[in-house]
């Protein structure tokens, strides 16, 4: 009997062991499944424009970079460089000339401005889903949209 019961007590423990195998592979697959995110409409690209226009005239510079893009001191580096160029975001928002990659996973508005010295800028400003810090969030790599970096594809 006594020989029974080992065998029984070791069949369940194995059995225990597989089904705790089996649940790991399950929750890892559950986990490692990427994330399907929606097709990013031009509307949904303004809207990322539109709140980072809205911080810069309120004089929220920093904000913008906290806020808006995925590389918070990529933005801050490019800040940097169009302050120490002096050039501010001019009074009108940046007019959209052109839309590419409407209803795919990045969006890209070109757009034309006035500075606040009133000098002339074209720019692009992209719009993509937060993969760096993986939240839910529409970002922008390059928000200081006044500095007139062009996105080449």
């Amino acid at each position: 009997m006594g020989v029974n019961r080992r065998y029984v007590r070791l069949w369940l423990s194995l059995a225990g062991i597989l089904l705790f195998a089996v649940v790991m592979a399950v929750l890892e697959a559950r986990l490692n499944k990427p994330k399907v995110r929606p097709p990013i409409e031009e509307n949904a690209a303004r809207a990322v424009l539109d709140r980072t226009v809205q911080l810069a005239r309120d004089g929220r510079y920093e904000a913008i970079c906290e806020e808006i893009p995925d590389y918070p001191n990529g933005c801050r580096h490019l800040l940097d460089g169009a302050k120490e160029a002096k050039w501010w975001p001019g009074s009108a928002s940046p007019t959209v000339v052109g839309v590419t990659g409407a209803g795919t996973s990045r969006v890209l508005l070109h757009l034309e401005g006035t500075r606040a010295d009133g000098t002339f800028y074209t720019a692009d400003f992209d719009v993509q889903w937060d993969e760096v810090r993986g939240s839910n969030r529409l970002v922008s790599t390059l928000p200081i949209y006044w500095s007139g970096v062009q996105i080449r594809s």
